[in-house]
């Protein structure tokens, strides 16, 4: 009886990791976008993303550019991603992903670097868009 059930525990196992590898199981795909919509003539926008398991390193965005990323949200709803922002000799740092906020509107998390400060979406759309923080 054991030894069937450590096979039958082997065999999913198995089966979820390879499904994993295409899609979340048991929980949402995330993805957020992290946009440079400083003005043309600003020095690029700086930024070093991570969680407590994934350090997603350090980025620079031109004028128009993105940086994004999909994962899954963690079982126990505990995913927490934060990324510091540096733009010349203003910066922040805050969290662009929890958990907490899974149940709002979208798998979708927009961030934009803007002169006036950091704004979010849950939609692409720049009309949406509104500011959550002022630059330090």
């Amino acid at each position: 009886m054991m030894k069937n059930l450590l096979v039958f525990f082997i065999v999913i196992t198995s089966i979820l990791q390879i499904s994993s590898a295409k899609k979340c199981i048991l929980s949402n795909e995330v993805r957020v976008h992290i946009s440079n919509d400083l003005p043309s003539n600003a020095v690029p926008l700086k930024l070093h993303c991570a969680s407590a398991d994934d350090d997603l390193g350090n980025h620079t965005l031109m004028i128009n550019q993105d940086f994004s990323w999909r994962f899954c949200d963690g079982f126990f709803w505990n995913t927490l991603f934060f990324c510091h922002f540096w733009w010349g000799p203003s910066q922040r740092a805050i969290d662009v992903y929890s958990s907490h906020w899974a149940a709002q509107q979208s798998d979708d998390k927009y961030w934009a670097a803007r002169s006036d400060g950091i704004y979010f979406s849950f939609f692409s759309d720049p009309k949406t868009f509104t500011r959550r923080f002022d630059w330090n």
